[in-house]
Parts: structure tokens; sequence; C-alpha cells
């Protein structure tokens, strides 16, 4: 199946994709998942993850990957790689995926002929996954964090928070690629640009769920899939390769102390609530 041939397996009709589209996204917030629509509303995934990052530039080359690997296994796929070049992989009618923080380099690349849709979450159930996800994939592990074994959910979260998150910056991450948001109210010339919230892809509000895969359908300039309900419920039962066993549960997790740190450190140089920004109270 190629880029000008794929067929929405949502309602079995022959679609012709002229689009290319890359799928920012805030880290933990249902990347995967979303790539699991993409592909059933017609798309064909490339299984490239682009990176750009101080640390690293290039592709993650995940086709004919396990659904499950170590941290370790998945950074034996990566190529280092021009963002120009890694973005020229993604043709007519195929996604890729990627962070990618909203910074002139990049966003100069993303001006011409790709269309790109901006997923976010709350950034209190991104902090959450992301301690799940690395306990799951071997980052954190007993050894080196003995807290990852607390049974108490809420005081595991708070050694996460106090000796890991602390450290290592994941809601630095996060709060930068939710930056985009500000894009989408002014975007550079030839840009682009979808917002998707998690929470209305998996919300139990059925309705607001059809309106926002028609929006972005309208966007993507395709036709909707009829079966909006079937098709979310194949997505949720599939595999991704940074599922974390099940949507997060916040009440879970959350705590006084939780809400305070995430309190003191949400807010951007200028003093923004980046949560609040990106439409989270």
């Amino acid at each position: 199946m190629d880029g000008h041939d794929n067929r929405n397996q949502a309602y079995g009709e022959l679609c012709v994709m002229e689009k290319r589209v890359i799928l920012v996204s805030v880290p933990k917030a249902g990347t995967y998942l979303m790539s699991q629509v993409l592909s059933r509303i017609g798309f064909t995934d490339t299984h490239l993850h682009v990176r750009y990052d101080d640390q690293a530039i290039g592709i993650y080359d995940f086709r004919n990957a396990p659904k499950k690997m170590s941290m370790s296994e998945q950074e034996q796929r990566f190529q280092t790689m021009p963002l120009g070049d890694s973005l020229a992989k993604i043709q007519s009618g195929k996604f890729a995926l990627g962070h990618l923080p909203p910074i002139p380099e990049v966003k100069r690349h993303l001006c011409n002929d790709i269309k790109i849709i901006f997923l976010v979450q709350d950034l209190r159930d991104c902090l959450i996954s992301h301690m799940r996800y690395m306990i799951s994939v071997g980052v954190i592990t007993e050894q080196a964090h003995p807290w990852c074994k607390i049974t108490d959910e809420r005081e595991r979260f708070k050694q996460y928070l106090l000796n890991y998150a602390e450290k290592v910056g994941p809601l630095v991450h996060m709060k930068l690629i939710a930056c985009w948001e500000y894009d989408i109210h002014n975007p550079c010339q030839g840009m682009e640009i979808f917002k998707l919230r998690f929470e209305d892809l998996i919300g139990a509000n059925q309705t607001m769920t059809g309106m926002v895969i028609k929006s972005l359908a309208k966007f993507l300039e395709i036709e909707a899939p009829q079966d909006v309900k079937a098709m979310l419920k194949s997505v949720m039962g599939a595999e991704t390769l940074t599922k974390s066993d099940g949507v997060t549960i916040r009440q879970r997790y959350w705590s006084h102390f939780a809400e305070q740190w995430f309190t003191e450190r949400i807010h951007d140089l200028q003093g923004n609530n980046v949560n609040e920004i990106i439409g989270y109270p």
C-alpha cells in the first residue's frame, strides 16, 4: 500500500491521500495512539520518529520493530540525519511523529507542504504517564531507584517527582513542546497546524469525539470515517510502541504535594502557566 492508494479502514472506501503529515506532540500525550487514528483514516505510517533537540538530530526508524522494546533497543534504531532529510521521508499520504520544538529552524522546515497535528494532554497526566513508561522500558529500575516498587501509587509518584523528574527535567521538555500553542494563533506563512486534545479522543462524550474527528478530517482534506465509535474502539485496543498498561488515571497518583510541585514549575520564563495556555486549568 503506497501513499496514493490508501484504504480508509474505518469505512472501507478507497481514499487518495495527497497530504504529508507530521504529528507533533507533547511527550506522553498519546502520540502512538494518535498514530493509530491516522492509520485508520487512510494515512500510511512511515514508522519514523523525528528527533530534534540539544542531544541529537535525526530519526528513529521503527519499521518492522516489535511493539515492546527497552529504551536501549529503541536507541539502537536512531540514525543521525539533518531535519530536512528526515522530513523528506514523509511522502504524500504518509505521516511521521516527533516531539519537535517550536524553534525557528524547525518552523522553517514545517512551513512548506506539510500539515502539522499538534497533540496535547494535561501536563499532569503526561508526567504520570512518563513515570509509568520509564519504569516499563527499564530506564527507572529498582536497583537505581528503589522507590519505583512502592505500592502506594501517590507515594511512588511523589518520589518520582523528587528523585527523578527534578533531576532529568521531563516537564521542561513538555513545556517547550506545548509552546506550539502560540503558533496556532500566529502561524508563520505557509504553516498549517491543527490542535488536538488527547482527552477529546478518548473521552466519554462520543458526540464531541465525532466532531473532533470530523474537524481533523476536514483539516487533512479527506472524508471523515462514518463509524467513529468503531474506529476508536479498534484504536484503544491496539498495542503501540509506548503504551503504558492502559490510560492514566490521575486520581491514583496525584496528591496535594504533586499539585504544589507542579504549580511551582509549570510557568515559562515570562511567568505564564503553560498548562493553562494549552487549555488546562
